[in-house]
């Protein structure tokens, strides 16, 4: 029995539209179908992810949701969470106040996204004009006193998600990456950067599926095209990148592929 673990974005939604191509999905339902386990590793919650699957079509065992800091079942259940931690929270709120008035800021209760600040930047706005599926990921507006407190007490914010213009999340990336020692810091596409907890990836909720099975590595595949992917990809011989993905996602993997179907070349 082999277990795959794909990104979404980008990887099965390869156009970014939410539909997957149907040349994918047969090789999924083909996967499944061999006696295969199919589950989805993302960046996204798993609230947006469950009906979007559904409205493909496609159900799995486990969806991956929060770049790794939680894992659900396909009736929702919790399985596992890994917030950032709570003594960890001030001094992150320190550096977001620096930050707030010339990025986006967002944040993940679990299974909600809130925001924590919205400035107004015109490359940006034009990026979700040109993407307009990624705006459904903004949440409305809320008080920001409300966020503050939230961030510093609520023991379930696992994900925090900054976005600017291509150049400022380029600097943004290295910024944090030396300050932030005691994070993972995520650059996911070029105008967006995410913090998690330093031992949070999808390969370490990957290995907390692998122990929960007694899984052997050597039945694990993986399959992504972001920077978010690239643990995942590096921890297992039957990876696969997407020909989209940049060149460092590309050589973290073992494989490159142009639609996750041509991983049937490649079975053992």
């Amino acid at each position: 029995m082999k277990w795959w673990f794909t990104d979404y974005d980008g990887t099965i939604n390869i156009n970014h539209d939410h539909k997957v191509l149907e040349i994918d999905k047969n090789f999924i339902y083909e996967w499944i179908n061999n006696g295969n386990i199919f589950n989805i590793a993302t960046g996204n919650m798993e609230s947006e992810m469950k009906h979007l699957l559904k409205q493909n079509g496609l159900t799995y065992k486990y969806l991956v949701s929060n770049n790794g800091a939680a894992i659900f079942d396909y009736d929702s259940n919790l399985v596992f969470l890994r917030p950032i931690k709570l003594e960890q929270r001030t001094f992150l709120l320190d550096i977001l106040n620096k930050l707030k008035d010339s990025f986006l800021i967002c944040y993940v209760d679990l299974n909600k996204r809130k925001l924590f600040s919205r400035p107004n930047i015109q490359e940006l706005e034009d990026f979700f004009t040109k993407y307009p599926e990624i705006l459904t990921y903004v949440p409305e507006y809320q008080d920001f006193s409300l966020a503050l407190e939230d961030i510093s007490a609520n023991k379930n914010i696992c994900l925090i998600t900054l976005m600017g213009t291509k150049e400022s999340i380029a600097h943004l990336y290295l910024e944090l990456q030396e300050k932030l020692t005691d994070f993972y810091i995520v650059k996911t596409d070029s105008h967006t950067v995410e913090i998690i907890d330093k031992n949070v990836s999808k390969a370490s909720a990957i290995e907390e599926v692998m122990k929960i099975h007694n899984i052997d590595i050597n039945d694990i595949y993986t399959s992504g095209d972001g920077g978010n992917d690239i643990k995942m990809l590096k921890m297992t011989n039957n990876s696969f990148a997407m020909s989209a993905g940049s060149k460092e996602v590309q050589n973290a993997a073992k494989y490159v592929v142009k639609n996750v179907c041509e991983i049937k070349k490649y079975l053992k």
